[in-house]
Parts: structure tokens; sequence; C-alpha cells
């Protein structure tokens, strides 16, 4: 046992050898190293935000209404009282038919600011007409609404399908007579599965642009009290802000959203400092920003202006 403590025993250092081995270690750095300049660490560089593309906001909404239905003009009034505007998309035919909106209030409306925009001239679904009535639909939309309306600077410029109904073949149709055109459906996937529901800036197509809601959803066709009308709009900001999206509102009629339901839900946005504006003026906000994205559709036929 004693052998056994007398090898465990560790002697304590000497305080002249610990003396040594600093100054040996001190010497041994020679005074070029000492003197040198050490290299700093690189400056930090400022993470800069997302730039705001919609005009400077963090997102924007187009509302829009189809049909041209005669109480579109209640939607109008409140529109007008927070100085904002919206696209109207209506079948040429209709028009001044009853509970359809009159030439002259196309006329009035389109001086004061609403887009009118075309929805076909007859309400056909595109994909089933043949190549001369899809010509038809589209073109004579157009020319028809310029004709009725007849100011020097106005020109139908957007579309929105029919029953939302478009294929590679409806689109490449309306890229020669429109700049822009909408949807209008709630699928995500769209078509031929492109948009995948993000109007982002990488993926938005002028001729199908996603994000779309319904008037009817925002305000659960009017049942939603006034709280809850607010808090369903701002539950769906923070990804919108986020992918700093494009949201296209769709309606047709007061029974989607009464006039009270749409100012609840115009105030909210206008809180968060969304762009609101007409479909063709965030379209062209698109082109400048980025220009229009490529689309390679093959067209099965030749459409004639």
């Amino acid at each position: 046992m004693q052998d056994i403590r007398d090898r465990a025993h560790v002697s304590p250092a000497r305080p002249v050898g610990i003396l040594i081995l600093l100054l040996t270690l001190v010497l041994s750095l020679s005074c070029s190293d000492l003197d040198a300049p050490q290299p700093s660490a690189p400056p930090a560089v400022p993470v800069e935000e997302a730039p705001l593309m919609w005009e400077g906001r963090p997102f924007a909404f187009t509302f829009t209404s189809d049909d041209g239905n005669i109480d579109n003009r209640v939607w109008v009034d409140v529109f007008r009282d927070l100085d904002l505007r919206y696209t109207m998309f209506v079948t040429a035919r209709w028009i001044g038919q009853s509970q359809k909106l009159t030439v002259s209030d196309l006329r009035h409306l389109q001086a004061e600011g609403f887009e009118i925009g075309g929805h076909g001239l007859s309400h056909a679904r595109l994909t089933d007409c043949t190549d001369s009535a899809l010509v038809s639909e589209l073109r004579g939309c157009r020319d028809t609404l310029q004709a009725m309306i007849g100011a020097s600077g106005y020109r139908c410029r957007t579309f929105a399908y029919p029953y939302q109904a478009h294929d590679e073949r409806v689109m490449t149709a309306a890229t020669r007579f429109y700049t822009a055109a909408r949807d209008g459906g709630s699928d995500a996937r769209g078509y031929p599965d492109f948009s995948r529901g993000n109007s982002t800036w990488g993926n938005t197509s002028l001729f199908e642009v996603p994000v779309t809601l319904t008037l009817s959803d925002l305000v659960n066709r009017n049942q939603f009290t006034e709280m809850r009308t607010r808090i369903n709009v701002r539950n769906r900001l923070a990804d919108f802000r986020r992918y700093q999206r494009w949201v296209v509102v769709t309606g047709h009629r007061l029974g989607d959203c009464d006039s009270a339901h749409m100012r609840w839900v115009l105030e909210e946005l206008q809180a968060a400092g969304a762009w609101i504006a007409p479909f063709s003026e965030v379209a062209a906000c698109y082109r400048r920003k980025v220009g229009l994205p490529p689309y390679t559709a093959t067209p099965s036929l030749d459409l004639a202006q």
C-alpha cells in the first residue's frame, strides 16, 4: 500500500520551473508576429429588404365583377367613397338587357375610372368554340364594347374567361386581342398547371393570374358579422405580404357581398397597405417591372387580327 501511495504522489511544481516555461513561450513569438496588424473581420453587409414591387406596396388587390349586373352599381358607390376603382368584365350582348348595365352606365363608369373589360360577346364557353367562333367571341366582344363606350381614350384591354373555361388554345387566342386575361377559378393548379396558386414575380402569367378569391368566401355570403369579416381578411394578409402576391377578388351580385361587407373588406386592406387597383393597372405594373413571362404555346390555329 505504501508503494502505491508513493507512486501516486506527485511533487508540487516548482515556481522556478514555471517561470522558465513561460519565458520560453514568450520568446518563441517573434517581434514581427506580435507587431503585425491582425486581419479584421469583414464588415457586416446590411441585409436589404425585398423591394415592394406593387407600386411600393406589399401586395396588390384587384376587385372584379362578372356579367355586368346592374346591382354592381352599389359596389361602385363604396369604391368611389374610398377613392378606389375596380374592374367590370361585361358580356357585350347582355348590355341593356333586364338587370344588366346599360350603355349609358358603361360610359359614365369608364369616364370615372372604372375599368370595363370583356367577358365574351355572348358568354360562350370558349373551350367548346370552333376556331372561327373563338375569334368572334374575343374580337367581337372587344370591338363591340369599344364602339358602345366610344371614348377616344378607351380600349378594351383585359378579358375574363366565361365559366373560367380556358386551355392553351384559348389563352393563345386571348394574347392576340388583349393585354391580360383573368382566370377566375379558385383551383390553384391552373392550366396547364403552371400558376400553382402563387402570384409571385417568378410565376405570374398575365393570361392566367393566380391567386383568386371570391367575395362570397371573404364574407360568407354576407353572413359574417363586421368583426368576423375584418378578422377573416386580416388572417389572410400575412401570406399575401410574405410572397408579395397579386390577389384577384371576383364577384357577381350583391348576394355575394353587399355594400356594408364590401366596405369592411376594403377598409381592412387599405389599413394593411394594400395597393387596390383595376386589373389592367396591376397588369401594366407587372409588365413595367419584369415584362410578360414567357408563354411558349404552340397555336393550333392561325388567328387573324
